[in-house]
């Protein structure tokens, strides 16, 4: 497992600024976001949105 190079104020900027969200389930939504915009690349995050927390889960990296 690849480590993450987020804290919580980059992971706030990248859920604020996401250019595409997409809703594909009761709780779940797919949000992509660009990091690094000298480098052009792209992140995909798995957003399941419980009334109590939050779970994050990173997706793939690629550039768009």
């Amino acid at each position: 497992m690849r480590r993450w190079d987020w804290d919580v104020q980059d992971l706030r900027k990248a859920l604020k600024e996401a250019y595409r969200i997409d809703k594909v389930g009761r709780r779940k939504y797919e949000v992509y976001t660009r990091h690094g915009a000298e480098k052009g690349k792209s992140r995909k995050l798995i957003v399941v949105d419980y009334p109590e927390e939050i779970f994050i889960i990173t997706g793939a990296e690629g550039s768009d």
